[in-house]
């Protein structure tokens, strides 16, 4: 790293310049050990809510590989007419290819979330990471009896980021509303995920639930390193989230809802923002 300033003399013209050079190679090794910690414990940490979300996403897959089999064993008994009946044996294999597609896009999910990766910064369409994350836990969210909205400003402009990591980051955000309904007795169970242009080329996220809020005392502690409020909460995913939102130059913060329940919010740069920065 290199540092300096130019002296002029009386008639503003260069006389000499002066500075330092500094070795910054150990400082350098040390904050990509520190990087390389922090992907692999957002990875475990990945891993650890994919594990919660086993029995839901094992759910998921059987729906289309059981619709895969009894078509199959359909056009077995149609083939056994004389004639065999082509037209529906087509149909068949149109909703086989789709079964399969479905399976298919559940595997290919699970693939890129439980993948060691470093970040990978890129342009991202706002719609699609909602929709992809939204999709992981579809069954999840079925079987708590949760209703999820989606509620995007038009024309948001793409974000720059990783796509992976930000998908964690709903991932947490979501699975936590879905925890903080589990108690909820009171009319429907409700989580909305919002998403608007703000200032300064950003984009701001917010994760809405009508739970039962935050107690104010816990919201300053919320983003720390290993507070949990759960009984078998490791206390890593809110910090994780935080990390990866500010490693892309946004910020993550929570507050309870004027009426009831809870949001989180965290900014992101868009696209325009992220090639100047």
């Amino acid at each position: 790293a290199a540092r300096g300033q130019l002296e002029r003399d009386r008639n503003n013209n260069p006389l000499r310049l002066r500075g330092v050079l500094m070795d910054i190679t150990e400082r350098k090794h040390k904050a990509a050990e520190l990087q390389a910690q922090r992907d692999e414990l957002a990875h475990v940490q990945r891993v650890a809510v994919l594990g919660q979300l086993s029995s839901a996403l094992a759910h998921e897959l059987n729906q289309p590989l059981g619709a895969i089999l009894r078509n199959a064993e359909a056009g077995q008994l149609l083939l056994q007419r004389d004639p065999p009946d082509f037209k529906e044996l087509q149909d068949i294999l149109v909703d086989i290819q789709f079964d399969d597609r479905r399976a298919a896009a559940v595997i290919e999910r699970l693939r890129a979330l439980l993948k060691r990766r470093e970040l990978l910064f890129e342009s991202a369409i706002v719609d699609e990471l909602i929709e992809q994350t939204a999709a992981l836990l579809h069954a999840e969210i079925r079987a708590r009896n949760v209703e999820l909205r989606v509620d995007l400003q038009p024309e948001l402009p793409k974000i720059h980021g990783d796509r992976i990591h930000l998908q964690q980051v709903l991932l947490n955000l979501l699975m936590n509303s879905l925890d903080a309904l589990e108690s909820s007795r009171d009319g429907p169970r409700q989580i909305a995920v919002c998403a608007r242009r703000i200032g300064g080329g950003m984009v701001e996220l917010a994760v809405v639930d009508n739970g039962a809020g935050i107690d104010p005392d816990i919201l300053p502690k919320l983003f720390e390193p290993f507070f949990t409020t759960k009984n078998s909460g490791t206390g890593i995913g809110l910090a994780i989230s935080r990390t990866i939102v500010e490693t892309h130059g946004g910020r993550i913060w929570a507050e309870n809802n004027p009426d009831r329940g809870a949001t989180v919010r965290f900014t992101l740069p868009s696209v325009e923002r992220g090639a100047t920065a």
